[in-house]
């Protein structure tokens, strides 16, 4: 999780959100100089109580007090709970020729006017050299041949 207190207010909706109110008044936290003088311990504190929630669960909760929250997301997080990501279609399956169907990055903005896909997955490693030497840099086929036949493109 990560959560910014960024005034002695965040930090009182926090300890209220926490279920513990009185911890904005306490005088080892009470002002940013405090919470810093003592920040060991309000870590070890918000880490106990952090630590018995899903942080997605606990991020929401902040956001709802109105502090700001987020989950520090690893990849499986992102792959298989973010529910934003979910639930606007981020997640795309495509077939790869080497590694069968596997998940890919969607597109991450929506157009109204303007469709948005992957159209493919990843390529292999080669797949469009002919095209990039003969459409974008303007070799011939035959210099293409060249190439291979010297080995160049391996």
């Amino acid at each position: 999780m990560a959560i910014v207190c960024a005034d002695d207010l965040d930090w009182s909706r926090l300890a209220k959100a926490m279920g513990r109110p009185e911890l904005a008044s306490d005088p080892k936290f009470a002002s940013l100089e405090a919470r810093k003088a003592n920040e060991g311990e309000l870590g070890v504190m918000i880490g106990e109580w952090t630590s018995s929630q899903r942080a997605h669960d606990v991020a929401e909760l902040m956001q709802k007090a109105g502090i700001a929250a987020a989950v520090v997301a690893d990849n499986k997080y992102l792959a298989d709970e973010d529910p934003h990501l979910r639930e606007r279609n981020y997640w795309v399956y495509k077939e790869h020729p080497e590694v069968g169907t596997r998940q890919h990055a969607g597109v991450p903005w929506k157009m109204s006017r303007t469709p948005t896909e992957v159209r493919a997955a990843a390529p292999v490693i080669g797949q469009h050299t002919d095209e990039i030497l003969t459409q974008l840099l303007g070799y011939s086929l035959e210099q293409v041949a060249r190439l291979r036949e010297q080995g160049a493109l391996e």
